[in-house]
């Protein structure tokens, strides 16, 4: 009984001991198979974000840290040409506010780390092309605003008319560069990279059939004129002008492949590519448009953000969208669905992007963009403001 009882013990033990190790390997197999899902579900996540080229480079750094930009727009660029309004106070024109500190600050305070200050110069300049030294002054109170609270500011010439890319046109705007850029180069040659220029703001040929379609071999080759007068001007006017990043646009800031086809990279350093891209139109812009977004809509967003990437940043050259939104048509949970493709479409390619607000008051003409209330310093869809800055 006792040598029984002894095997007995021993058989017990070896059945425990296989439990234990059935139980063992079933934790193993569970945690190969866990392994290779996760593997499997990181491959596919590789596989939709991954825009298979290097997004490295200096530059490309740089623009990573301009972060997500907000448009002060219809404020310094308003034009008014019945004289209701003159100097400085043409800034009240399109139903805006004059610009506070306290208004950049709020925007600041939102998440937003880029202000893009579109600036007409023209109803500013003497005969001779000399910038007011009031309106020069009142600019850069407003680029102080987002200085102070640490931002990237960008400060452009928006509304003229000298840049207009036609042959009859050609030398004056040549000429028009040069006077326009060398005195705000000169003005903020101390300013340091939290400060950029962009020469033109939708160059293209007004009112003609090719105004919105990408433009011609002649036009677009003016634009590309320009763009380096534009850069040459302002790499002459000491301070920091040598390494200050500049923006340059394709005709009409146009996403069209004829734009892009026709566009040539100036020569010089620390050069940003930009482009404008209201799209899908349907959806974004056209107020008769669908108000609802879908699967179709996304793959137009897709299309265009690999078009923009394979073209330049896939070459270390830096992509901004310096104006995108989606107008108000009541649907603004459809809206988030579109913001949320739109920011993923761009962030796969380090795309970056500049909301586009031009203000305004209610039931005015202007205000389809706007989601910021300059007068009451209220956020109109903090949902989408949320969406901008997460």
């Amino acid at each position: 009984m006792k040598k029984y009882s002894r095997l007995e013990k021993r058989r017990q033990s070896v059945e425990r001991a296989n439990k234990r190790w059935k139980a063992d390997l079933s934790w193993v197999r569970f945690y190969i198979m866990a392994y290779f899902v996760v593997l499997f579900l990181c491959g596919c996540g590789k596989e939709e974000t991954d825009p298979g080229y290097d997004m490295g480079g200096e530059d490309m750094v740089f623009a990573g840290q301009l972060g997500i930009g907000w448009n002060l727009g219809n404020s310094l660029e308003s034009v008014c040409k019945d004289g209701r309004y003159t100097g400085n106070a043409v800034e009240l024109y399109w139903q805006n506010p004059a610009t506070t500190k306290a208004m950049i600050d709020e925007v600041r305070r939102a998440g937003f780390t880029l202000l893009r200050l579109p600036v007409t110069w023209e109803g500013h300049m003497d005969g001779q092309g000399n910038i007011d030294e009031e309106w020069l002054g009142r600019v850069k109170e407003v680029v102080d605003y987002g200085m102070e609270n640490g931002m990237y500011v960008i400060l452009n010439a928006h509304h003229d008319t000298w840049f207009e890319p036609v042959p009859e046109n050609e030398e004056n705007a040549v000429r028009k560069m040069a006077d326009v850029w060398r005195q705000v180069g000169e003005y903020f040659a101390e300013y340091d990279n939290h400060l950029l220029f962009e020469g033109m703001n939708e160059p293209r040929w007004i009112g003609s059939a090719e105004e919105w379609t990408g433009g011609s071999a002649g036009t677009a080759a003016i634009v590309n004129r320009l763009n380096q007068v534009f850069v040459d001007t302002v790499r002459g006017q000491g301070g920091n002008n040598g390494g200050r990043y500049l923006l340059v646009a394709t005709y009409g800031n146009s996403v069209e492949e004829s734009a892009l086809d026709a566009f040539v990279m100036p020569e010089g350093e620390h050069l940003i590519v930009t482009v404008h891209a209201y799209l899908p139109y349907g959806f974004a812009m056209d107020a008769q448009g669908t108000g609802t977004w879908g699967k179709e809509g996304a793959a137009e967003l897709d299309a265009v953000m690999e078009r923009l990437g394979q073209r330049f940043v896939a070459n270390g050259i830096p992509v901004l969208i310096g104006e995108f939104g989606a107008i108000d048509k009541g649907n603004t949970g459809e809206r988030l669905k579109w913001l949320e493709d739109y920011k993923d479409a761009a962030k796969r390619h380090g795309i970056g992007l500049v909301w586009w607000d031009e203000g305004g008051r209610p039931g005015e003409t202007y205000g389809r963009f706007r989601i910021f209330d300059r007068e009451r310093m209220e956020w109109l869809f903090p949902e989408i403001r949320d969406a901008l800055v997460e």
